[in-house]
Formats: C-alpha cells, sequence, structure tokens
C-alpha cells in the first residue's frame, strides 16, 4: 500500500503485528516523492515477518539492496538506532557505525513537520539511539529539554538524552587550515551547526546562503581568506559574492555533489573535505552511544 504519514505506517505495522506469522506489510512511498519514505522500516523488519524483498536494478527505492539486508540479518531485532534527516539517505552514518555497536543502524528520512509525530512510533518500534542531521538538531535538543542543536541521542527509561559532538568534529576538520583563528573567516549558510561553529570560530562573519545577506549586520566591507561552506545543495543557494579572494574552502559537507566542492572549483581554491568533521564527530557519537545505551 502507498502511506503517506507516520500515523498511517503505525496503523499498518500494527495490523502486521496482530498476525506477524501470516502477515508482512511492506510499505510504499507515494509517486511524489523523490526519494524512499519506508525503506528503512522494510530493513527493520526483514526478520520480523515472512515476506520481503531486496532491491534489483529497477524496482522501486522502498525496497532496501542487499548490502542493507547482509547488515541487518545478525543485528538484535528488538531495538535499533538510526540517522535521521532531510535528505538522509547519502548518509555513511549508517556503515560507519554499523561497524562499532551492537545494533542495526538505519537511515529515516524525517522532516521538521513530522518530527514530533515520528518520535513516539520511534519509540514504540525500539529506538535506542539517534544520530541527527540538519534541519533537525534544534529540534532534538527540545527534545532532551534543553534549548541548544544536539545531534546525539539516546533513548532509555522512557527518557531522551542527549550530547552535541559537532564542536569537537570542526576543531578536527579546521586544523588542515594553518593559522586559520588569524584569518578572515566567512560562513556560508550554517543551519543546525551555527551554534557550534560560533564556539570554534568566535570572528568569523556568518552569511546567509539564500540571501547572501550577513547575518551579523556589521563589517560589510569584509573580505574572507577562508570560506566555510555551510550549505546545502538545493533551490535557491546562491554562490557567494565574486569580489572575495578567497585561498581556502572548508567543507561541512562530504558529499562528492557538495556546492562547496563546485565553488573551490570555480574559484580554484584550495578544497578541505567535510570526511574529517564527519569521521571525528561520528567517534565521539559511539563513545557516547556505548556509554549510556
Amino acid at each position: 500500500p502507498v502511506i503517506t504519514s507516520w500515523n498511517e505506517l503505525l496503523t499498518g505495522h500494527q495490523w502486521q503485528q496482530q498476525d506477524p506469522q501470516n502477515r508482512s506489510f511492506l510499505p510504499r512511498s507515494a509517486p511524489v516523492e523523490k526519494n524512499s519514505r519506508w525503506r528503512w522500516y522494510r530493513e527493520l523488519q526483514f526478520s520480523k515477518q515472512k515476506i520481503n524483498f531486496i532491491q534489483g536494478f529497477q524496482d522501486f527505492d522502498d525496497q532496501p539492496s542487499l548490502y542493507e539486508y547482509l547488515k541487518s540479518k545478525n543485528k538484535p531485532i528488538e531495538n535499533f538506532a538510526a540517522v535521521i534527516g532531510d535528505p538522509v539517505h547519502h548518509s555513511w552514518t549508517p556503515y560507519i557505525q554499523g561497524q562499532n555497536f551492537s545494533l542495526n543502524v538505519l537511515a529515516i528520512p524525517l522532516t521538521e513537520s513530522d518530527f514530533k509525530v515520528a518520535i513516539p512510533i520511534l519509540e514504540s518500534l525500539g529506538i535506542r539511539a539517534l544520530a541527527v542531521t540538519s534541519p533537525l538538531k534544534e529540534a532534538a535538543g527540545l527534545l532532551c529539554g534543553v534549548n541548544q542543536s544536539l545531534n546525539s541521542l539516546v533513548f532509555k527509561n522512557g527518557m531522551w538524552s542527549g550530547i552535541s559532538t559537532d564542536d569537537f568534529g570542526l576543531q578536527s576538520l579546521l586544523k588542515s587550515v594553518p593559522d586559520i583563528h588569524s584569518l578572515n573567516v566567512a560562513v556560508w549558510g550554517g543551519g543546525g551547526v551555527l551554534d557550534s561553529i560560533e564556539n570554534v570560530l568566535p570572528k568569523a562573519q556568518f552569511y546567509s546562503a539564500q540571501t547572501q545577506q550577513n547575518r551579523n549586520k556589521t563589517n560589510e566591507a569584509f573580505t574572507p581568506n577562508v570560506v566555510v561552506w555551510a550549505a546545502p545543495r538545493k533551490t535557491g543557494i546562491k554562490w557567494p559574492p565574486t569580489q572575495w579572494s578567497v585561498q581556502y574552502i572548508v567543507d561541512l559537507n562530504y558529499m562528492e555533489n557538495s556546492m562547496g566542492l563546485e565553488y573551490a572549483q570555480r574559484i580554484k581554491a584550495k578544497y578541505i573535505s567535510g570526511v574529517t568533521m564527519f569521521l571525528a564527530q561520528a567517534e565521539k557519537q559511539i563513545q557516547f552511544y556505548l556509554n549510556k545505551v
């Protein structure tokens, strides 16, 4: 069936659980969805129902891959972990953390508007740990009762607790730029990592990637040596001013389709990928999970 909401997903799941030996529930995303919404659920259910499918070359994207089946089949079936965000299918988290964590780690696409509805449903399905990406880090903090962005959450004894490992990851990444604290730094975009960037680079100037306006509303003549690229690839994102003379692009993204990489190629600046940041903050996340779960 085409499933268009989290509540419909829960209804289908409860129907399957009434007779799991004879019922299988295989939700399908609406045709208008650009990416699979429910692939993670099918992966979660591999060991809990009789009928499952893996993806061939021409099947729709809700069917998990053979790799995802093999990754999941030897993991505990009662509890699981996940990375949530929008978009999220590009994330390396299920692979990296799955190697170091006993629980199966799924990639769950989740929008800001669905966050409050989805979290109780995930709790009922057995969620124990969450890695949180944009645009959900502020909502994750509120879930834990704090007014700050968090990217690492644990659910235990009916309560959520969390930390942010972004500062640690960002510090590791910025070591790639010699004497960065003595250079002029512009942050392009930001989203859920603005707090961490301000903590690590308090003298940086912050710009909206959609309006090109300086968020600090000061120093309009500012000319950076370094651009920290913190904007996603999506409609409406603009390039920085052409008059800037930038030596380094520090990208918080680690994907090869990042606009930060394209910008570095356009202006022939030295490019520093966000891989270092991802691996450093992921290591801290795993330590937090292992101590809490």
